[in-house]
C-alpha cells in the first residue's frame, strides 16, 4: 500500500525517468534505456495497483489464500503428529475437521462424541447446554464490501431514491421486487451492491447468488450462492440445519452436500416433476418468511439474462407471494441481451402485470458525474477538456470511464512532465482503443507471462473461481499461483471475496474474461477445459455427482479432447438432475449433447441401454416443453420404440407405445395412433400391470372419441376409471406426463354431452377437475382445465368455458405450459364470437386451436368448424364457408369423424345466411334452401347413426326451423317432437331450449287438413 506521500513520490520519480530516458534514447544508450523503461513500467503498475478510486487502497484476496494456505498446513501437520501417537484419533479428527477461510469441526450425526479438556488424569463428566441461535447470523455479505468498497460511487441519485423508497416500504412489511437494467458495464452490479451495502446497515439480511453465461446454465444456481452464503454466516452447520427446520430435504434438492453432512436428512419423495418443483418452490418461500420473521431479507440476484428457467419460475413464485413479507428482490440484467419472447422478458412481463415490479433502466453517466468519478480517480478537479475528451469517447459507461482512465495513466498520456493534466488530448495522437477489449488487452499485455498463464485456465473455470480448483486444474505449487493471482488482482482484472468454505475469486467484469479466452485457440481452450475436469475429480473426489452439471459443460467444452463415454455419463447425470428440479430447457440441452455424442460411439447391448434411458427421460423434458406434437417427439420416441425392441425390453417398450400413441394423436394421424393403442392392449396384459390397463383403456377411448366411435369411447373411459385407484396410481402421471384418469373423466365428459346425457357430462367434468386439484400436479391440473375448455365451449356454455381458461392460463404462465395457452385463448375467441364480440376473435393469432405451424391438428375439425359459425352469425359468410371447407378437408384427411354431424349442419346454416343479405334472387333463395335441407338431413343421419344425440337434436333444431319459414310445420313437428322427447335429462341446455320454444311455435300454428298427411322428409343415407 502506498500512502499520500508515497504516491507523490513515485510521481515525481516516474518524471525524473521519463526525462532519463529521452537522453539515453537520444545518447543512443538502448541498454541503460531498457533499464530506465522496465523501472517506469514497475511504478506504473504499482501506482495502478495501489490507487483505487477516491485513494483507497485495494484489498488483496490473496493475501487471505495465502493465509488459509498456511493455516491448512500447519493443521494438517498437527494431525500428523497426533496420529503417529494414537492412530484412532488422527483419523478422527481428520475425517471431521474441515478447513479453509473457516476452520471448523464437523462431527458425524451418527456417532457423537463427548470431549473434555482437562489437565487432570481424573476426567470428570461434564454438562453442557446448548445456545439458542438466530436463524442466521446477520452479518454483512462479502461480496456486498468487496462490491462496494472498489471505488467511490458518483451519480444515480434518481435510481437510489427510488430504491430507497422500496426499502421504507419493506421496512414497513410489504415485500417489493426491483430490477435494474442497463447494458455492459453501465453500473447495474455497482449500484445494486451500494444498495445492498445500505440495506445491511438498516438491518436487512442480504443474500447475494449470481447467473453465468455457459451453454447451459446450472439449475437454481442464485439460489445454491445464497443458500451456501447463509449456511457460511451462520453460527455453526447444525445451527443451519436446525434453521432449514422440515424444509432441510427440499434445500437438500439444491445443496446436495447437506446429505453428506447431516445424512438424517430424509430422501426425496418419488413424485411427478410438476409435483416435485412446487413442493421445493414452497419449501423455499416458507424458508424465506421464517427468515424474514426475524428482519427484513434482501435477496440480490446478478445477470438475469443468464438466469435458466427454473431460476425465473421460482423468483416469479417468490414473487407472487411477498406482498406481506419483508422481502426484496433485486436483480440485474442486461436489457439489450434479451428479445420479447426470452424467459426474462416474459418474467418481467408477468411481474409487471400483478403490479410488483419496479424496473430501473441505467443509462451512461452524464457528463458531472464523468467529472466527479476522474476526480475520485484521480483525486484532483480535471479540467474541462479532459472531462469531454473521456465522456466522448465512453459515453458515460463507468467501466469505460475507469478504464479508459486506467489506461491513459499508464501510458503516461493524461499527465504531463509537471503533474498537471494534459489539456491537448486527441484520439488521433493517444491512439486510444476504439473497443474496450484493446484497452484490456492492453492491459493484460502488463501483466508477466507467468500471471497471463493462468488468467486462461481461471477463465475457462467461469467468471467466479475458487483457488483451490485453480490449483488443481493447473498444477502450479501453491506459492507461486497466489504470486501469480497476486500480480493479477493488482492489475485490477479480478477481485477477492471471503466465502464458504474458502475465498473466491472473480473476473472484475465478464468483459475481461472474454478477452482473455479470444486470446486462447480453440485446441488450447479444449485442453484447459479438460484441465479443469480433473481438478474437479481431485477436488471433489467424494462427491462427483453433486458436481455432474460442472463435469457436463466442461467436458462437453473439452469436445473430442474428453472420453465420449465419460461425458455421456455426465450430460445423463446432468440432465437427470435438471429433470428432478424442474429444470426442463437445461435438461433438453444435456440430452441433446448426450444423444449427439452417443451416436460416435460403437454399438453395443450396454450403449443401447444407456441411450434407451435417455431417450425416455428426454421424451419427459420434451414434453413439458414442446408438446406432444412436436417433431422431436415422434423421433425420440420412434428411436426409443427401436431400442426397445432390439434389446426385447417390453416393460419400457409400454411407456415408448404411450409416448408414439400421444404424438400421432395429436397430429390428427388416428389411423397410426389407433395401431399404438392395440399394441398397448396387446402387451399390458402379458406385463400383468394394471397401470399399463388403465392408460391402454385412456389411449383406446380418446382414439375411439375422435373416430366419431362415440360408445366404444364410453366404454373404454369407463373401464379405466374402474381400475384406477388413487393411492395406489397416482404415480401414472409421472409415468406418462399425465394422469389418465382425469383424462378418462374429461373425455367422458365430451362423449356423454355428445350421446345425450348432459347431467352425467357435467358430473364427469366436475369429477375431471376434482380429482386433477386432489393429485396436485400442475402440468394434470393445465391439462384437464384445457380440455374441460373445449367441453365447455362445445355445449355454447361460454361462461364455464371462461372460468376454466382464465385459471389455466395463469397455470400457463406460472409453470411455462406455453403449449397449451394457444388453445386456451382459441376458446376463449370463439365463445367471444360466438356473444357478438367479433374483435376477440383474433386473440388466438389467427391460428384456430393453436399449433398448426408446428404440426398440431388434433380437434381441428371442431375449431375451424365453431368458429365459422360465429363467423357467420356475424355476418362474414364467405370467410365463414371457406374455414369450413377446412374443416371438412382436414375431416377427410385424418378420418377425424367425431363432428362430421355438425360440419354438414353448419354448412346449411352459412348457405341459408348467404341468400338472407337481401341481394338473392328467388332462384338463388330455392337452390340455397335445397342444399341447406340436404345438409340438415345428412347431418342428422350421421348424428343417429353414431348416436350422438345432442349432435342429432342441433340439426333436427336447424332443419324445423327453416322448414317452419317455409311454411311446413307438420314436417318440422313430426321431426323435431320424437328427439326432443328423447332426453331424459338436461332441459337447461340450449339445444333442449331451443327445441321446446320451437315446439312451443310449431304447435301454436294452424295445421292444414291436409297435412298429418305430410311425410317426415327422407333422410338421406
Amino acid at each position: 500500500m502506498l500512502d499520500a506521500k508515497a504516491k507523490q513520490e513515485y510521481q515525481r520519480r516516474l518524471g525524473e525517468l521519463r526525462e532519463e530516458l529521452e537522453d539515453l534514447r537520444e545518447r543512443g544508450d538502448e541498454t541503460r534505456a531498457a533499464k530506465v523503461e522496465s523501472e517506469i513500467d514497475f511504478l506504473q503498475r504499482e501506482i495502478a495497483g495501489a490507487v483505487g478510486l477516491g485513494g483507497r487502497d485495494r484489498f488483496a484476496g490473496s493475501a487471505a489464500e495465502r493465509a488459509r494456505l498456511n493455516v491448512t498446513r500447519a493443521i494438517k501437520s498437527a494431525l500428523q503428529k497426533i496420529s503417529e501417537h494414537h492412530s484412532q484419533l488422527g483419523e478422527l479428527l481428520g475425517r471431521s475437521i474441515r478447513t479453509g477461510s473457516f476452520s471448523c469441526y464437523l462431527a458425524n450425526p451418527r456417532t457423537w462424541v463427548t470431549w473434555q479438556f482437562t489437565l487432570d488424569e481424573a476426567i470428570k463428566p461434564s454438562t453442557g447446554a446448548e445456545v439458542a441461535a438466530p436463524v442466521f447470523s446477520r452479518s454483512e455479505t462479502s461480496l456486498v464490501q468487496s462490491l462496494a468498497d472498489r471505488t467511490t460511487f458518483v451519480g444515480r441519485e434518481a435510481e437510489r431514491s427510488v430504491l430507497r423508497r422500496m426499502l421504507e416500504r419493506v421496512l414497513g412489511g410489504e415485500g417489493r421486487v426491483a430490477m435494474i437494467g442497463g447494458v455492459l458495464g453501465v453500473g447495474k452490479t455497482r449500484i445494486a451492491a451500494e444498495f445492498a451495502a445500505e440495506a445491511s446497515a438498516r438491518g436487512f439480511f442480504t443474500l447475494i447468488g449470481g447467473c453465468y453465461d455457459r451453454d447451459n446454465a446450472l439449475p437454481f444456481n442464485p439460489f445454491v450462492e445464497m443458500l451456501e452464503s447463509a449456511m457460511a454466516q451462520s453460527t455453526s452447520p447444525n445451527a443451519f440445519l436446525a434453521a432449514l427446520g422440515d424444509d432441510a430435504g427440499e434445500m437438500a434438492r439444491l445443496m446436495p452436500q447437506l446429505r453428506r453432512l447431516f445424512p438424517q436428512i430424509p430422501p426425496p419423495l418419488e413424485l411427478s416433476p410438476e409435483q416435485s418443483r412446487r413442493i421445493l418452490f414452497n419449501a423455499v418461500l416458507e424458508l424465506l418468511g421464517r427468515t424474514a420473521a426475524s428482519g427484513p431479507l434482501l435477496l440480490l440476484f446478478e445477470d438475469l439474462h443468464w438466469a435458466d428457467e427454473g431460476t425465473l419460475s421460482l423468483l416469479n413464485h417468490i414473487a407472487r407471494s411477498i406482498s406481506n413479507i419483508p422481502v426484496l428482490l433485486l436483480g440485474t440484467f442486461r436489457d439489450n441481451e434479451i428479445d420479447s419472447a426470452a424467459p426474462l422478458a416474459r418474467t418481467l412481463d408477468e411481474l409487471l402485470r400483478i403490479h410488483m415490479l419496479e424496473r430501473i433502466s441505467l443509462r451512461g453517466l452524464p457528463q458531472t458525474a464523468v467529472a466527479e468519478m476522474i476526480r475520485a480517480l484521480s483525486g484532483r478537479e480535471p479540467p474541462h477538456e479532459v472531462v469531454n475528451f473521456i465522456y466522448s469517447g465512453t459515453d458515460g459507461n463507468p467501466l469505460f470511464v475507469e478504464e479508459l482512465f486506467r489506461h491513459l495513466v499508464e501510458r503516461g498520456k493524461l499527465i504531463d512532465a509537471s503533474g498537471e493534466f494534459r489539456r491537448d488530448l486527441n484520439f488521433a495522437e493517444i491512439d486510444v482503443p476504439q473497443s474496450l477489449r484493446l484497452v484490456i488487452g492492453r492491459r493484460l499485455a502488463r501483466l508477466s507471462n507467468e500471471a497471463r498463464k493462468i488468467l486462461g485456465p481461471a477463465a475457462v473455470l467461469g467468471r467466479s473461481f475458487t483457488f483451490e480448483l485453480l490449483e488443481a486444474s493447473t498444477n502450479i505449487d501453491a506459492d507461486s499461483l497466489l504470486d501469480y493471482v497476486e500480480e493479477v488482482e493488482k492489475a485490477g482484472l479480478i477481485y477477492s471475496a471471503l466465502g464458504y468454505p474458502e475465498a473466491s475469486f472473480q473476473f472484475s467484469h465478464e468483459l475481461i474474461r472474454s478477452a482473455v479466452l479470444s486470446e486462447l485457440s480453440a485446441p488450447r481452450r479444449q485442453r484447459l477445459h479438460l484441465n479443469v475436469v480433473s481438478g474437479i475429480e481431485r477436488v471433489h473426489a467424494n462427491a462427483l455427482e453433486d458436481q455432474a452439471a460442472n463435469l457436463a459443460h466442461h467436458l462437453w467444452q473439452a469436445g473430442r479432447a474428453a472420453d465420449p463415454d465419460k461425458t455421456v455419463q455426465f450430460l445423463a447425470l446432468a440432465a437427470q438432475q435438471a429433470l428432478k428440479q424442474s429444470a426442463y430447457d437445461g435438461a433438453l440441452r444435456y440430452f441433446q449433447n448426450a444423444l449427439e455424442l452417443l451416436k460416435a460411439l460403437p454399438y453395443s447391448p450396454e450403449r443401447a441401454r444407456r441411450e434407451l434411458d435417455i431417450q425416455l427421460d428426454y421424451g419427459l423434458a420434451l414434453l413439458a416443453t414442446k408438446g406432444w406434437y412436436a417433431h422431436e417427439m415422434g423421433s425420440t420416441y420412434r428411436r426409443a420404440h427401436e431400442l426397445c425392441q432390439s434389446l426385447d425390453d417390453d416393460l419400457r417398450l409400454f411407456s415408448v407405445l404411450s409416448g408414439l400413441w400421444s404424438y400421432h394423436l395429436v397430429r390428427g394421424e388416428h389411423t397410426m395412433a389407433t395401431s399404438y393403442t392395440d399394441e398397448m392392449f396387446r402387451l399390458a396384459p402379458r406385463m400383468q400391470n394394471e397401470g399399463m390397463l388403465i392408460q391402454a383403456a385412456w389411449a383406446s377411448g380418446c382414439s375411439r372419441f375422435f373416430k366419431g366411435q362415440f360408445a366404444g369411447a364410453h366404454a373404454s373411459f369407463e373401464r379405466g376409471r374402474g381400475l384406477y385407484d388413487r393411492q395406489r396410481h397416482r404415480a401414472l402421471a409421472f409415468q406418462f406426463g399425465q394422469d389418465p384418469a382425469v383424462s378418462c373423466h374429461c373425455f367422458d365428459a365430451m362423449t356423454l354431452w355428445t350421446l345425450g346425457y348432459p347431467d352425467q357430462a357435467e358430473k364427469e367434468a366436475q369429477e375431471a377437475i376434482r380429482l386433477a386439484r386432489d393429485l396436485e400436479y400442475p402440468f394434470t391440473l393445465t391439462w384437464c382445465l384445457s380440455m374441460i375448455g373445449m367441453y365447455y365451449t362445445m355445449r355454447h356454455d361460454y361462461a364455464g368455458a371462461e372460468r376454466v381458461v382464465t385459471e389455466g392460463l395463469t397455470l400457463t404462465q406460472e409453470y411455462g405450459f406455453s403449449f397449451f395457452a394457444e388453445s386456451l385463448i382459441a376458446y376463449r375467441a370463439i365463445g367471444s364470437a360466438a356473444q357478438g364480440r367479433i374483435d376477440q376473435l383474433t386473440a388466438g393469432g389467427g391460428n384456430p386451436g393453436g399449433y398448426s405451424a408446428a404440426g398440431y391438428e388434433l380437434a381441428h375439425t371442431w375449431a375451424r368448424s365453431a368458429t365459422a359459425e360465429a363467423l357467420g352469425n356475424l355476418g362474414q359468410v364467405d370467410v365463414a364457408l371457406a374455414l369450413l371447407a377446412e374443416a371438412r378437408e382436414v375431416m377427410e384427411r385424418n378420418d377425424e369423424r367425431y363432428l362430421e354431424s355438425e360440419i354438414h349442419r353448419i354448412h346449411g346454416e352459412l348457405k341459408l345466411k348467404q341468400v338472407a343479405r337481401g341481394s338473392s334472387t328467388p332462384a338463388d333463395v330455392a337452390k340455397a334452401e335445397s342444399e341447406a335441407e340436404q345438409s340438415f338431413m345428412k347431418a342428422i343421419d350421421i348424428a343417429r347413426e353414431r348416436g350422438a344425440k345432442t349432435l342429432e337434436l342441433r340439426a333436427a333444431n336447424s332443419l324445423s326451423r327453416m322448414l317452419m319459414g317455409s311454411r311446413r310445420q307438420a314436417e318440422a313437428l313430426r321431426l323435431l317432437e320424437p328427439i326432443h322427447d328423447w332426453f331424459g335429462e338436461g332441459s337447461d341446455c340450449p339445444e333442449l331450449l331451443a327445441a321446446k320454444s320451437l315446439l312451443a311455435d310449431l304447435k301454436s300454428t294452424s295445421i292444414s287438413a291436409s297435412d298429418p298427411k305430410s311425410p317426415i322428409p327422407t333422410l338421406v343415407r
